[in-house]
């Protein structure tokens, strides 16, 4: 029966998969590595980007880590994930990256044996991850006096124009938004004034419009 060992897990969305690499890695005191990859792959999923890749079942003291980079040369560590050995012919892990890089970036596994020092890489594979873009207000409802939080994910460097009227169509708020960040929150202070009653909040960017109804109490 095989064992899967989960950091973290997302809806699959799109797949690269790479071949195994440095099966002959020999560390500096002639060990060679001693575990066994057997094939490497990265998927790209909502808000998160997993890793995947199976071995053969050996008693290895030893750990993978993942590497990620934005030009496929220079590699930044993600995640360390232990080896565990099973008792099938091989096992399976998957390890996540919760804060992937929009548009095309690379993957790479490093497995290191304890023993020795003896490390080898598999090959690189590339993902295009594009963020879901979403708006979200919270807290909705909203006590009087208070400020209204408005959550951007997905609009890097675009701006959003917020719009907030009453039911009747009066304008309150106006105002444009520049979401800097692929997850970004902005405070409207501007919702302190307001009087109890049912709002609409109209953010449009992209060409599409999103509109939410807010009850302030």
């Amino acid at each position: 029966m095989k064992k899967l060992l989960f950091i973290c897990f997302s809806l699959m969305a799109c797949l690269a998969i790479g071949q195994v690499s440095g099966a002959n890695a020999k560390g500096a005191n002639g060990n060679a590595l001693r575990i066994e990859l057997q094939s490497f792959s990265a998927v790209c999923g909502e808000e998160k980007v997993n890793v995947l890749w199976k071995t053969g079942s050996e008693d290895v003291d030893g750990y993978f880590t993942i590497e990620k980079s934005k030009d496929g040369i220079n590699f930044t560590k993600v995640v360390d994930v232990p080896y565990i050995a099973v008792s099938s012919s091989n096992a399976n892990f998957t390890a996540t990256d919760c804060t992937p890089t929009k548009g095309i970036s690379y993957y790479r596994l490093k497995q290191t044996d304890k023993i020795g020092g003896v490390y080898a890489y598999s090959t690189i594979v590339s993902v295009d991850f594009t963020p879901q873009k979403n708006i979200t207000l919270y807290p909705n409802p909203l006590l009087v006096s208070n400020n209204l939080n408005i959550d951007i994910s997905g609009f890097e460097n675009e701006d959003v124009t917020v719009v907030l009227r009453n039911t009747q169509g009066k304008e309150f708020v106006s105002k444009v938004l520049l979401a800097k960040e692929s997850n970004d929150v902005f405070i409207l202070d501007e919702t302190k004034s307001l009087l109890p009653g049912m709002y609409v909040v109209t953010a449009s960017a992209d060409n599409k419009t999103y509109n939410y109804r807010l009850l302030v109490k």
